[in-house]
């Protein structure tokens, strides 16, 4: 099946997946305050009511820790470039593109700017009528596979594990909350409640020295061999959201 025989062409793609990333970043600043109210707004609303509706109890309980800690995300925007729409080998219709996404970040009184830009793929299914967004992907990790051959690494310069004595790395735990976020030094000692929650340096860096040599889930792996040293040697607990929050941490 070519593009052009795609129900509405390859407009209505990308109509879809500009209106549910402007959904999720009206979740995100409170310009909807359910998944319900932006899904009411949407004339392509039914596509990717799923795929929202999966997401709004991260993108909510998100929203509401920022704003417990005096936090709020404002004029929050997403733009596509470069989309190609397509159709895979199993039929399957997809959406590849350029996503921006910014947002000013209001820290009592103070904004920061908080942009981020990254190449995602979308895929849809369809029932026999409209098309429905049901996958949001990073597309080079979804595009490409890096094998084990000798070739995939070539050029890579890593220092020899026995080179590395993890055991003098100092261990100073970062506290964090309940909530995930870190505690407020100048609140005084934490509670041990919230010290089981801190994230162990000397077990972060042990973990990285054994497994430096670990196989690539990625095309760059580097910060997500960090998030795994963080989470398997500094047991670091993960925080819901949407993937492209900076207060939500997984894999």
């Amino acid at each position: 099946m070519s593009t052009a025989s795609l129900p509405g062409g390859a407009a209505v793609y990308r109509e879809i997946v500009q209106q549910y990333l402007n959904a999720r970043a009206g979740l995100l600043t409170d310009r909807y305050p359910t998944a319900a109210a932006a899904l009411a707004v949407s004339s392509r609303g039914a596509s990717f009511a799923d795929l929202l509706n999966a997401q709004a109890p991260g993108l909510l309980e998100s929203r509401e820790l920022l704003a417990r800690h005096g936090r709020t995300y404002s004029d929050a925007t997403a733009q596509l470039s470069d989309v190609l729409v397509g159709v895979d080998t199993d039929g399957a219709v997809f959406l590849r593109a350029s996503v921006t996404e910014s947002a000013s970040l209001n820290l009592g009184g103070t904004t920061e700017s908080d942009e981020g830009h990254s190449e995602q793929r979308f895929t849809f299914s369809s029932n026999g009528g409209a098309p429905i967004l049901h996958l949001e992907a990073d597309a080079p990790a979804a595009e490409t596979v890096l094998t084990e051959t000798p070739s995939a690494w070539t050029g890579l310069d890593v220092a020899p594990p026995q080179e590395l004595d993890a055991d003098q790395v100092p261990d100073e735990p970062i506290d964090l909350g309940s909530d995930g976020f870190p505690v407020d030094e100048a609140a005084g000692p934490a509670p041990v409640a919230l010290r089981a929650a801190a994230v162990a340096g000397s077990g972060t860096a042990k973990w990285a020295t054994k497994n430096i040599g670990t196989t690539w889930e990625y095309q760059q792996d580097c910060t997500n061999f960090v998030s795994k040293a963080l989470y398997y040697g500094g047991k670091m607990k993960t925080r819901s959201g949407g993937h492209k929050h900076d207060r939500a941490w997984w894999q």
